[in-house]
């Protein structure tokens, strides 16, 4: 087993302020906080043949999302990809890192995927998600098949997303040579509860919500050593800087978040608490309290990677 990281600059964060409006919406946000790193365990037969690679990158796969086609996304093309370049002998997979707040850098082809079903003319210029998104979302507009000449520029920019991930996760795979041969393998997890809330209104973003006092939203943490490389996990969509910071806070270099992991939390998507003050979809319609899943998120994993510390002494 080997682990190591590299950098891929296919991700932002989403959360934004529409120039429009100058309130919060779902669009590029070139400046706010976004985690580049590609992180990747792979492991070997002892004459070095490829058996398995774990993939980790805080990117939503939603290039097809309202598109009426299943699709692997940029992850499954990722996958191929690398798969293809051992022979097809190991199996890729990839896991979604911090991602509640991170978009693909270049949702163009989607957005025009979903306007096609709709039979909205397309121009060359980037359409406002949004704006493209709600009805479709909504049903409020008479839905059609896509167009196949949007459809194929759409599943090509897939790839166009994969392909370049695929090559830093070889790079990553290539320069990684220090093999550990005898793995320990270790696992905890616990549940944490956070105050809930209950949202009483029924805009979606761009005005702040109003809510009751709700149950309390149990989540669950877990940490699995493998040798020197603790993979952590949240069972819901946790935004980019709690991970940064139970990072920071992880007494192990290699450490991991990996969210969507292990059950579903009923908490919908869970925001640092900075981020709380913008109200965006995913922070307006979190059935959280502010202040108590980011601590929460973070010490209770960094108090689990401890225990795990403390078994490999």
């Amino acid at each position: 087993m080997a682990f190591g990281t590299g950098t891929a600059y296919l991700n932002l964060n989403r959360d934004a302020i529409q120039p429009q409006t100058h309130r919060w919406t779902q669009a590029s946000n070139l400046v706010a906080p976004s985690d580049k790193t590609v992180a990747v365990l792979k492991f070997e037969t002892i004459s070095g043949e490829q058996i398995g690679v774990y993939v980790n990158y805080a990117m939503h796969p939603i290039n097809g999302y309202l598109s009426n086609f299943t699709s692997a996304d940029f992850a499954g093309a990722m996958s191929r990809y690398v798969e293809q370049a051992y022979d097809d002998k190991p199996t890729v997979i990839f896991t979604q890192g911090a991602s509640g707040d991170q978009n693909p850098l270049y949702l163009r082809p989607s957005t025009n995927g979903m306007a096609s079903r709709e039979g909205v003319p397309i121009p060359g210029n980037v359409l406002v998600r949004e704006s493209i998104e709600a009805p479709l979302r909504d049903g409020t507009v008479q839905i059609t098949q896509m167009d196949p000449k949007v459809r194929e520029r759409l599943e090509r920019w897939m790839e166009s997303e994969g392909d370049p991930l695929g090559e830093e996760v070889i790079r990553v795979m290539t320069d990684a040579t220090r093999m550990e041969h005898n793995v320990r393998i270790w696992g905890s997890q616990t549940e944490i509860t956070c105050p809930g809330r209950t949202k009483t209104d029924k805009g979606r973003e761009g005005t702040a919500g109003t809510y009751v006092d709700g149950p309390p939203v149990p989540i669950r943490i877990g940490v699995l050593g493998v040798g020197d490389v603790v993979l952590t996990s949240v069972n819901a969509e946790v935004y980019n800087l709690i991970a940064q910071r139970m990072k920071r806070q992880s007494p192990m270099t290699n450490t991991v978040m990996v969210t969507l992991a292990n059950g579903r939390a009923p908490s919908g998507y869970i925001p640092d608490d900075a981020s709380f003050s913008h109200n965006s979809f995913q922070v307006l319609g979190s059935r959280l309290e502010v202040g108590c899943a980011e601590d929460s998120i973070a010490d209770g994993l960094t108090s689990l990677i401890t225990d795990y510390v403390h078994q490999k002494r």
